[in-house]
């Protein structure tokens, strides 16, 4: 059995209750939805097969993958490299694995990364004794420089992206702290890719690709996560920038070539563009998909995307609907402009009907969300969003409730007291945002704000999808998507 440089994790501890999970969010039977693969793994295990590394990747909710077969794989294959990827919400699961791998295999180097373990990483580190280093940033190049370091003997917390413990004590990068004292640009402190071209495509090779039913209702052979651009420029105080405010954009030609690579390599019929807002250059964008439709791409493959509502127009949409697009997902988070501002939104609520009406208008299935908990809500502003939530002709609306993540301006308000906020938990499990049990005010309580999540459900029954009008104007033929290795 050949050894591992690297193994990398999504961790579960019951795949089996995420399966089930997944499966509970689909809105109909017959359309599957909600899992995609991680674009960000797919792109470390590129980088690292690019540089004749040995990696390999569990994918324990999505693929099944219990604690024993991480462990066998560990034993027999020895990976000089334990890689945990979490959100918050998984970080206590991925610190009993991380503990457990450490039991039966004690000489094995495990780092953590994700966006609560890059946002906090000294806290990660204190709270949890199974990681031994944290990665931060774009960390592609970074995990070759800790392989090359671990393989040496030479000290990893030495390298730009890696905020390491030594003799129990945490030993702090400078480029961290100063990152820490500019918040606004993560890259000031964590490393960053400067040229997206430079990165080979995902390797979506290393993935059993059966599966992902997808993230959106694609109904096609295979959808398959995309990203044009990293960073995002909006200021929402409750989103953690991962990639920072500063955007960079890949070319159009990069990105028409991975899409093209994706149809003939891996019979991709359906791309969720994963930008944090795809449509923040309308002129990049332009230029995107009228080569798209040149090209004959729009007639072979439909796409979806994620966009603020004050980024399009209707002449735009209908743009957007010829070169295939055929869903968009808007973050409204609100119906009260008092809570829009105090939210730092930047548009008023009388975009967002506006926004909804081109969109069908173009012929797109039209999809958002409305946040409540926000900054300064009250029982008269969270009834204004679910009155004004009715007016609104859509396919599906949900109401996740205000989480305060670490690393964003709530949590920061939070924290303080700020609107007369208070976190409830730091038990990060429960950090979902249909949860509602972990932040409230002093004018609404988590019980009254379940109450109202559930009015606001109640007020958007289950749609059945209109089929017809993402088919229109695309030439899909069917076809089977190709079976990978997990």
């Amino acid at each position: 059995m050949n050894k591992l440089d690297i193994l990398l994790i999504n961790p579960s501890l019951d795949p089996a209750r995420d399966q089930k999970y997944f499966k509970g969010l689909k809105l109909q039977d017959e359309v599957e939805r909600q899992q995609s693969p991680y674009l960000g793994i797919a792109y470390m295990i590129a980088v690292a097969k690019q540089h004749g590394l040995k990696i390999k990747y569990h994918d324990m909710p999505s693929c099944g993958v219990t604690v024993e077969e991480v462990l066998t794989t560990i034993k027999e294959q020895e990976p000089v490299l334990i890689g945990l990827r979490c959100f918050s919400v998984q970080v206590q699961e991925a610190n009993e694995i991380a503990k457990l791998i450490k039991k039966y295999h004690p000489n094995s180097n495990i780092c953590v990364g994700g966006p609560h373990a890059a946002s906090v990483p000294e806290e990660t580190l204190n709270e949890f004794e199974g990681f031994d280093f944290v990665i931060g940033g774009e960390v592609e190049y970074v995990l070759l420089d800790v392989v090359k370091g671990l393989k040496a003997g030479t000290p990893i917390q030495n390298i730009h992206g890696v905020v390491a413990r030594e003799g129990g004590a945490i030993l702090e990068s400078k480029m961290f702290r100063s990152w820490q004292e500019n918040p606004k640009r993560i890259h000031t402190g964590w490393p960053e890719v400067k040229d997206l071209d430079k990165l080979p495509f995902p390797s979506w090779e290393e993935f059993d690709l059966s599966k992902y039913p997808g993230s959106d209702p694609h109904f096609s052979a295979l959808e398959l996560p995309m990203s044009t651009s990293r960073g995002c420029p909006s200021a929402c105080g409750f989103c953690y920038r991962q990639f920072g405010r500063g955007r960079k954009n890949r070319s159009v030609e990069s990105v028409l070539a991975e899409i093209e690579h994706n149809m003939n390599e891996f019979g991709c019929e359906s791309i969720i563009f994963c930008d944090e807002t795809f449509t923040s250059s309308q002129e990049w964008c332009t230029e995107l998909f009228t080569k798209m439709i040149d090209r004959g791409i729009s007639k072979k493959l439909r796409w979806s995307c994620e966009t603020r509502i004050d980024a399009i127009s209707l002449d735009f949409m209908k743009l957007m609907k010829a070169s295939g697009c055929y869903y968009i997902f808007f973050g409204f988070e609100s119906g009260s402009d008092r809570i829009l501002k105090e939210s730092m939104k930047g548009f008023d609520k009388e975009y967002i009907k506006q926004a909804v009406d081109w969109t069908n208008e173009a012929g797109i299935i039209a999809a958002g969300s409305f946040i409540l908990g926000l900054p300064g809500e009250t029982e008269e502003t969270a009834m204004e969003t679910i009155d004004y939530s009715k007016t609104l002709d859509m396919y599906s609306i949900t109401f996740p409730i205000a989480v305060p993540f670490v690393g964003t301006t709530l949590r920061n308000q939070a924290e303080r007291g700020d609107y007369g906020l208070r976190i409830l938990t730091n038990d990060w499990k429960e950090y979902g945002k249909q949860n509602g049990r972990i932040m409230e005010s002093d004018n609404l309580s988590y019980q009254r704000l379940l109450e109202l999540q559930k009015l606001g459900y109640e007020g958007h029954p289950k749609r059945k999808l209109p089929v017809e009008k993402f088919l229109s104007g695309t030439q899909l033929e069917s076809s089977i998507a190709t079976e990978r290795i997990c």
